[in-house]
């Protein structure tokens, strides 16, 4: 089978499965309807994000909905948070491509955990929103 076209064809599988319309899976997923519908039938392909939202809708592992490989994501597409000026090196496209494999592969529960930790990490690196000096002006 045409990998592009395996998480479609999984969707709508899995929707009939879980005994969903595609407006139910649409309010569920917090997606549009007609989007899901044209990912059904192969005119759109997800971002990961928008994969982990289905996932997560229809309460399936990401395997399940991706294949065992994550072959059907859009990984070069997706865009990197920490890194957003500079274009990818052939390194960190391996990483990330080898995190999309691994991902696809977790439970829920884990998936969810990973995000919470991830967010954790970054809380910790957020720039501040004012500088120490304004903040210094403004409490005198």
């Amino acid at each position: 089978m045409n990998e592009k076209l395996f998480f479609n064809r999984q969707l709508g599988l899995l929707r009939h499965k879980r005994h969903l319309t595609q407006e139910q899976l649409a309010e569920k997923s917090g997606l549009s309807r007609n989007y899901i519908g044209l990912l059904e039938i192969g005119h759109r392909q997800p971002s990961l994000t928008t994969t982990l939202q289905i996932q997560r809708a229809l309460g399936v592992k990401l395997k399940d909905l991706v294949g065992e490989g994550g072959e059907s994501l859009r990984v070069s597409e997706e865009p990197v948070k920490y890194s957003p000026a500079k274009p990818l090196s052939a390194v960190h496209t391996s990483q990330y491509d080898r995190l999309v494999r691994r991902l696809a592969r977790c439970s829920i529960g884990e998936i969810d955990m990973i995000v919470k930790v991830v967010r954790a990490i970054l809380k910790g690196h957020r720039a501040p929103k004012t500088s120490p000096e304004r903040r210094a002006r403004k409490s005198q």
